[in-house]
């Protein structure tokens, strides 16, 4: 009759499996924020806004706006 497993290492293995996932997500997360936080341009949104881009790629665009609802800014 085979044993069954140790609790701990039925525990340990997805505890470990986690810790891994997690820091790799933050390493991740850490060296791609910098790409996030670079600005290409701000001004007014009107007619004939324009942001000159420095290279292809995948931009966020941020629109920063200030607006009040119900009396609430």
């Amino acid at each position: 009759m085979k044993r069954p497993l140790s609790l701990v290492i039925c525990l340990l293995v997805p505890v470990v499996i986690l810790l891994v996932g997690v820091i790799f997500a933050g390493v991740y997360g850490a060296a791609e924020f910098p790409k996030l936080a670079r600005e290409s341009g701000r001004g007014l949104v009107k007619p004939g806004f324009t942001a000159t881009l420095d290279e292809p790629g995948k931009y966020t665009v941020w629109l920063h706006t200030y607006s009040v609802i119900d009396g609430t800014a």
